[in-house]
């Protein structure tokens, strides 16, 4: 009877004895805690890595790696430690060849975790391999023109006057095999609908890890009204010494558009051009090269010209 009476009072709403049940309870905590960290563990972990290269040499054409996963042992105290540790102090990876070193294996970083590690075991790196996309950083320069495909007019209205550009040249820094692949000459092409007023825009190079400069050009021309017209033109034919061609027929029409405004045209001379230096004998169906035309003028359609080359 007494021990239920005694025991009814440790339990009894006290301010007092909950306070200090509550702090055996929290020493208890801190203890086991403690001890426990004073054991051996194994366990996996993701730590950062920082890959070290001449940057103002070589760029990276895509995100390398940021974190690798290995499985480590040591003690409680220690994988304490160094779980705080992980995010400040990243592992740096030195890449002698950075171009050339396209794959790391997960295994060739355990030295280097041994060393910064000390008091840890790197058992294995899970993280089987690591893929650097590094590529030295070159710069060339590209001359620049006009894409217009991709604006449109309002009825009966178009380009009236030459195209514009503030600069016909731009200077590229990126990549060398993206470099390589891109052509001689860039398409600068703005973007609209409906236009039927003096048309000007700063287009931007989007090319991926590309930097240009100027980093914009700008594209203008004036727009008015303008009608279509049909042009009988003779091809002028460029050939080998020795090679014959052909025509079967001549002249050919082209279909330009003009500007309404546009004066007397009895003066106008506009030439097609035929290369035919590279065809071997036979027929060919070869489509001309338009020069001469204004620059207010704009080729609609041209027809293709069958012709014949014979030596």
């Amino acid at each position: 009877m007494h021990f239920l009476k005694a025991l009814s009072n440790v339990f009894h709403f006290n301010r007092t004895n909950w306070r200090a049940v509550a702090l055996c309870f929290f020493a208890a905590a801190v203890f086991w805690f403690f001890h426990a960290l004073n054991k051996p563990y194994s366990t996996t972990v993701r730590f950062p890595v920082r890959f070290e290269y001449d940057q103002e040499r070589y760029i990276a054409t895509r995100p390398l790696p940021e974190f690798v996963t290995a499985h480590v042992s040591g003690s409680g105290w220690d994988l304490f430690r160094k779980r705080f540790s992980f995010k400040e102090s990243p592992l740096v990876v030195p890449v002698e060849r950075p171009s050339e070193s396209m794959r790391l294996a997960g295994t060739s970083l355990i030295p280097q975790l041994s060393t910064q590690w000390e008091d840890i075991k790197v058992n294995f790196v899970v993280t089987d391999s690591l893929y650097l996309f590094i590529d030295q950083r070159e710069s060339y320069e590209f001359d620049v023109y006009p894409d217009l495909s991709f604006l449109t007019f309002r009825e009966g209205y178009g380009r009236v006057s030459p195209v514009t550009l503030s600069s016909k040249k731009i200077r590229l820094t990126g990549p060398k095999r993206a470099l390589h692949q891109l052509p001689d000459s860039i398409g600068l092409a703005p973007r609209g609908e409906e236009i039927f007023q003096s048309f000007q825009e700063n287009v931007p190079l989007l090319v991926s890890n590309v930097t240009s400069e100027p980093d914009r050009i700008s594209v203008s021309f004036e727009v008015g009204k303008v009608v279509r017209m049909e042009l009988p033109v003779s091809p002028l034919v460029i050939a080998r010494p020795g090679q014959k061609v052909t025509i079967d027929s001549s002249p050919v029409t082209i279909t330009v558009q003009r500007p309404a405004t546009a004066g007397d045209l009895t003066s106008l001379t506009s030439v097609l051009q035929l290369d035919c230096r590279k065809l071997t004998e036979g027929k060919h169906r070869l489509m001309p090269v338009v020069t001469g035309l204004p620059g207010s003028f704009v080729v609609v359609s041209v027809d293709s010209v069958v012709l014949t080359v014979a030596h």
